[in-house]
């Protein structure tokens, strides 16, 4: 988060003295983790003043708008403006010409509206202490990051669930990162306890990452339960959440008294600092009327331009719905066409129109590496992305290989996921029938010595760590 890097350059009595969202990097290969680019202007905090004011002006504070030195508290500033931004989807004073009127204003306490603002409970408030026009009165990067949020919520007596686990409402510690806690009342391994479990629910760039999730590695949380006579608390780690590691929790003695119990969480490196029920997100399932709607159109004779004959038989479509939402159909979609599919089930194809369609796709009924060619072909970047993720999920150590050698090997994206996947599994991985198999027979495959020898090379790298 940026936070953290804003946090990591002030501990280093570092001044970055333009921080604006243009310089906030994103790695799409790490599924946006930020980072905070363009130092050049950044200047340590103990080098003499110099006369120079550098920057945009929505994101400069007042003070060095009027000629003061900049300080960490001019940073600070900076990134209360970019929350707004995060907020609004507009940059501050988007609306303004960047002139002398606009710096006026500024210094005579103008900031950008937060009426309309919809935010999670105690970022306004964050906010506009960051845009204080007493720097003094601005808090530290350091101090929001080690803010502690804590969430709690009380669960029903153990007599009245029985045996049922218990779920808490999503909750969330910044605007693009929610959990849940799960309650269950008995430890299958141990019937003198009971466990709490912190489960990461994933935002919309963490749904479609095979990577571990590292926003939340840099959070510090404890799991605690308390009674009117117990009491306790454990620390966890968030730094192995992922789509295969979604929970990790904790057991503590179980409350006999059948007195109601508390649970809950403290996050200890949060950007909100709140307590209770009041930043619960109490999410209702999504309407599927749209894609019911959609879903209906398909494969309809009467209503379709467009047959395809797929190699075990025929799939109706619109050539309307194509062409605006597939850029490889919109170029030669122009009248009523039959295309000959002939290395594609219709299942496969079918699902892979419904998603054309809907937006949605059914993994249960397809398999994920089909659905993963037939996007590649197609050229349908969200798909692909999404079968590549459903694969993901679905690696064991008795199957790896087998997709590993048996189609994946074609493209590096999926190849690497699932090497990663065999060399941090590998002492199991290699007392499998099929890597035995294969590590003997793989000069028979167009890319075997390659693939050993590069999941041999990621092993010497990992042993070297």
């Amino acid at each position: 988060m940026s936070l953290a890097c804003l946090s990591r350059i002030h501990d280093k009595s570092i001044i970055h003295r333009d921080l604006h969202s243009g310089n906030i990097l994103i790695n799409d290969n790490d599924y946006y983790r930020t980072k905070i680019g363009d130092l050049g202007l950044s200047k340590s905090a103990t080098e003499a003043e110099v006369n120079e004011t550098y920057g945009i002006i929505p994101y400069m504070a007042p003070e060095v708008l009027q000629g003061q030195k900049y300080t960490k508290a001019s940073d600070i500033y900076s990134f209360g403006m970019i929350m707004w931004e995060c907020m609004t989807g507009r940059r501050p004073f988007w609306d303004r010409a960047h002139d002398t009127v606009l710096i006026i204003d500024i210094c005579d306490g103008l900031r950008p509206p937060t009426v309309d603002i919809v935010a999670p409970e105690g970022y306004i408030e964050l906010m506009k202490e960051c845009w204080d026009p007493d720097q003094s009165k601005r808090p530290t990067a350091r101090s929001i990051y080690d803010r502690k949020a804590t969430f709690e919520f009380a669960v029903p007596s153990n007599e009245a669930i029985g045996d049922k686990s218990v779920y808490t409402p999503i909750f969330s510690t910044a605007d693009d990162m929610f959990w849940q806690l799960e309650y269950q009342p008995s430890d299958p391994e141990n019937p003198n306890c009971c466990l709490i479990f912190l489960t990461a629910v994933p935002n919309s760039e963490e749904a479609i990452s095979t990577q571990f999730w590292c926003d939340r590695a840099s959070i510090s949380a404890s799991l605690f339960i308390k009674s009117v006579r117990y009491s306790k608390a454990y620390h966890i780690t968030t730094d192995d959440y992922s789509l295969r590691s979604k929970s990790w929790g904790k057991n503590f003695n179980k409350i006999m008294d059948n007195s109601s119990v508390i649970i809950g969480v403290t996050f200890e490196n949060s950007v909100l600092e709140s307590k209770g029920y009041n930043s619960t997100i109490n999410t209702k399932p999504e309407s599927k009327d749209i894609i019911e709607t959609w879903g209906r159109e398909l494969d309809v004779p009467e209503k379709a331009d467009v047959l395809f004959n797929v190699k075990d038989g025929v799939v109706y479509a619109s050539k309307s719905i194509l062409s605006s939402r597939s850029e490889y159909f919109s170029g030669f979609l122009k009248v009523y066409i039959v295309i000959d599919v002939t290395d594609t089930s219709k299942a496969v194809f079918y699902e892979m129109l419904r998603y054309i369609y809907t937006d949605e796709v059914r993994f249960n009924l397809v398999s994920p590496i089909e659905l993963f060619k037939v996007a590649d072909k197609y050229l349908l970047s969200n798909l692909r992305q999404k079968a590549r993720v459903e694969i993901f999920k679905k690696l064991s150590t008795k199957n790896a290989m087998h997709i590993l050698f048996n189609e994946a090997w074609q493209w590096n994206d999926l190849k690497y996921d699932i090497m990663d996947f065999i060399v941090e599994n590998f002492q199991k991985i290699q007392e499998t029938p099929e890597y035995k198999k294969l590590s003997v027979e793989n000069k028979g495959h167009p890319a075997g010595i390659e693939i050993f020898q590069e999941i041999v090379d990621k092993l010497l790298k990992k042993s070297l760590k």
